[in-house]
């Protein structure tokens, strides 16, 4: 009798709690720019009355409880708002927003949406617009070295290393797809198009359960529909790149855009090696990639896309024709990039659910071929080798979203992927040939995850993602617990505290300082353990909309096991059969380290500061005999400020300033004699301390530019020029050191000529001077606008 009392009054109880829920409806839908249809990301959804409401995630998508008769606002930053009243006969239903580009100012006056989200970098398109780089463009991955907890692995590099972590422990989502290699030129360029770009986030830690494989980071990038109203492009050209695309409708349900790059240096190195005195050979090296989506809207709910991507790298030497020897000859070619295809489709059902459903292929793969011709009097010897290695994908995942209550989201879904691995293949016209067999492996995960708002104030988020992975008879399954609390204690402060456990499966063999030690990528097996990491944050934000200031205080702690990385003293997989007597395996990494993030926008101010104080460290029982040394890109210091000025309607300045304490690297301590390839003649051998004992010279620089924007009539930037200096003060900063003689300008032998042993001096190269970056880009229409031109 007493349980059945129990049981009636919690019955009871869960009734008054879903009877609010009852009385309201939702509202779901997605919002879209009028002028070209674009899905608008982080527009504010909200009740005009309690001002309760969400914002639109990377599809544009939200959903919403709302009382009858209420008003829903929706408001972006530069569109003019729309309202719409909830009439009494509505029921549960999916809408379709269109916002007009209108003439607003960068302040919000209402924040929808409570809880910001942490441990987790976002960049607008003013910041993207407005980087300098080197190539003249604004690159995607340097944007994000702005952030704190975000270094890179030297100057002018793309590549990311993210609290702690290394390069191939981050990974990078084209519209939900995995791709494999994303540097061109060595890593000073990345293959994401900004042209093509819509949307971008970074996640550090608090990775959201759907994502996992890497240890250190999720970069999810989100590419454009294309416009659904016309055909228009843009053109772009710098000192060293030119870029072109197009986007335009296919039917009334369909668009399409494409962009695509070409590196313009390789021409003129070519045709400078070809006539200059200089070289023996003539050489090119360069780069292209194509992105490609189209989109088509099969119903008002559903809606299909294809990417595709295309890019590689390239390299060459070909030796001139001696008149003296002409039959000899002398070449070496490179080529190493990605291949991919996504297919997404994407369904929201009138109950709220939301899915995502995404099939892609990748292939990556690096080859080389080396051929030399010598003729001595009658004889002639031929000599050519190949090596290649491939990485193959294939990747499907399904994800489920559901807004059960206005305070419960509940998300679900699995992934999986077959993998072929090629670490390496060497064969030759002697015969010989060697490398490590083709690797097959599986993964598949499910994941789940539940949030709850609690008394308004605070917000939990507990999930968890179960992995499985086989490679032959190695099977490994690894259950990943995520954990995020989010309390505010105001209406301006927000407190949060998050807690994970990833696993990664496939591991990045990289050769730092070789813009040609292309990415080497091979599983986890019984030797080769999977990685683990553990990572602990917490974050306190305070956000003061009206000021248009925001402030952001974090700090985090991540240990690592089962790391891996090249044996001291090398740097490639070649001239073995195996990969494992080249690798150390067993590491053990540790970082933590304080983020602080300040921001602040006026009218015609913006302002982004942050600094990074953090600690990283790296042991292997095969490295350093075993002890404990900083990790080959640890920076205790990281400090960036960037300042956006518009100086009149048409003319904008802005300004990057960058300090960064010195890498680490390892010293000589002395000299021995030992012997050379000959057992026979004894040569000079140095003597290296400690692993990485010792640091580079501070690295600090100045980046400006000026920005001439042409405005038509509607509002929209036809033709802009960019006027910059590129390290603006000329700091030599060291990109590596090295020991040489101080008069010989080369390492004296001490039994050259009876010449005593003279200690080497430190070298320090230094690549990247003061540079001139001039670009322009013109936007053209192949059709005429139908644009919004009111002001409100």
């Amino acid at each position: 009798m007493k349980r059945i009392r129990f049981l009636a009054l919690l019955l009871l109880s869960l009734t008054q709690c879903l009877e609010p829920y009852a009385q309201s409806i939702r509202v779901s839908g997605v919002v879209r720019n009028e002028a070209d249809g674009e899905r608008l990301v982080g527009a504010n959804v909200y009740i005009e009355k309690t001002l309760k409401g969400t914002t639109t995630d990377a599809n544009g998508y939200f959903s919403i409880f709302a009382e009858p008769l209420s008003t829903l606002v929706i408001s972006f930053v530069g569109f003019e708002s729309q309202h719409i009243k909830l009439n009494a006969w509505h029921r549960d239903t999916t809408i379709s927003i269109m916002l007009k580009p209108g003439y607003l100012l960068d302040e919000i006056t209402v924040k929808a949406e409570k809880y910001n989200k942490t441990d987790i970098a976002m960049v607008g398109s003013v910041q993207l617009n407005h980087q300098l780089s080197i190539f003249g463009k604004p690159d995607v991955i340097k944007t994000l070295h702005q952030q704190p907890g975000i270094s890179t692995t030297g100057e002018g590099s793309s590549l990311i290393l993210v609290r702690g972590g290394n390069a191939g422990e981050n990974a990078y989502l084209i519209d939900q797809a995995p791709l494999i290699y994303v540097n061109h030129v060595g890593g000073l360029v990345s293959v994401f198009n900004p042209d093509i770009i819509n949307h971008l986030e970074l996640y550090k830690g608090n990775f959201p359960p759907q994502y996992g494989g890497k240890l250190s980071s999720i970069l999810n990038v989100t590419h454009r529909e294309g416009n659904k109203s016309y055909w228009k492009g843009s053109a772009h050209i710098g000192l060293l790149d030119a870029s072109v695309s197009l986007e335009g409708p296919l039917g009334k349900k369909s668009t399409l855009i494409v962009a695509g790059r070409k590196s313009l240096y390789d021409l003129l190195m070519y045709g400078f090696t070809s006539v200059s005195n200089l070289t023996e050979t003539k050489g090119a090296f360069g780069f292209y990639d194509i992105n490609t989506k189209y989109s088509r809207s099969i119903s008002k709910r559903t809606s299909f896309h294809a990417t595709i991507y295309l890019g590689d790298d390239y390299f060459a030497t070909i030796s001139k024709t001696d008149p003296y020897r002409p039959f000899n000859k002398y070449s070496y070619r490179s080529r190493w990039g990605n291949k991919m295809a996504a297919f997404n489709l994407k369904h929201h059902f009138k109950s709220g659910i939301f899915t995502e459903n995404i099939l892609s292929l990748n292939h990556y793969s690096v080859r080389e071929n080396l051929f030399s011709k010598q003729k001595f009097n009658q004889h002639t010897e031929l000599f050519e080798s190949f090596y290649r290695s491939e990485t193959f994908s294939l990747f499907y995942g399904s994800d489920w979203s559901w807004k059960m209550f206005d305070n419960l989201k509940i998300s679900t879904g699995l992934s999986g992927s077959y993998d072929m691995f090629n670490p390496g293949e060497f064969d030759t016209s002697e015969g010989e040939s060697y490398g490590s067999p083709t690797i097959f492996t599986n993964e598949t995960s499910i994941y789940a995850n539940a949030q709850q708002e609690v008394f308004g104030k605070i917000k939990l988020s507990v999930g968890a993602r179960a992995t499985i992975f086989t490679n032959g008879n190695f099977t490994d399954l690894h259950a990943e617990p995520r954990l995020s609390l989010s309390f505010l204690p105001g209406k301006q402060n927000q407190i949060s505290v998050a807690w994970m456990r990833v696993h990664q499966y496939r591991h990045l063999l990289f050769a730092s300082g070789n813009i040609l030690a292309n990415e080497i990528w091979i599983p986890s097996d019984q030797i080769v353990k999977p990685a683990e990491s553990g990572q602990i944050s917490a974050t306190w934000i305070y956000h003061r909309p009206d000021w248009g200031f925001r402030s952001e205080l974090g700090v985090y702690s991540k240990n690592a096991t089962n790391l891996i990385t090249y044996k001291d003293g090398l740097s490639h997989l070649k001239g073995s059969p195996f990969y494992y007597s080249k690798i150390a395996t067993g590491g053990e990494g540790r970082s933590k380290g304080v983020e602080i993030m300040l921001s602040k926008k006026s009218v015609r101010w913006e302002t982004n500061i942050s600094y990074t104080f953090s600690k990283t460290t790296r042991k292997f029982s095969d490295i350093n005999q075993g002890k404990i040394y900083p990790f080959e890109f640890d920076r205790p210091h990281d400090l960036n400020i960037w300042v956006l000025y518009d100086l009149s309607p048409n003319w904008k300045f802005t300004a990057n300033w960058l300090y960064q304490s010195g890498l680490p690297f390892t010293p000589i301590i002395g000299r021995h004699l030992g012997p050379a390839e000959n057992p026979e003649i004894l040569t000079e051998i140095l003597i290296y301390g400690p692993k990485n004992s010792s640091r580079m010279k501070d690295h600090h620089r100045l980046d400006i530019a000026f920005v001439r924007e042409k405005i038509d009539a509607s509002g929209q930037i036809r033709s802009s020029w960019t006027f910059g200096l590129y390290n603006a003060y000329n700091r030599r900063n060291p990109s590596y050191y090295f020991y040489l003689d101080d008069n010989t300008v080369g390492i004296v032998y001490p039994n050259y000529n009876g010449k005593r042993p003279i200690k080497p001096a430190i070298w320090q190269m230094s690549i990247f001077p003061i540079m001139p970056v001039i670009s322009f880009k013109y936007n053209f229409n192949l059709s005429k606008p139908q644009l919004n031109t009111s002001k409100p």
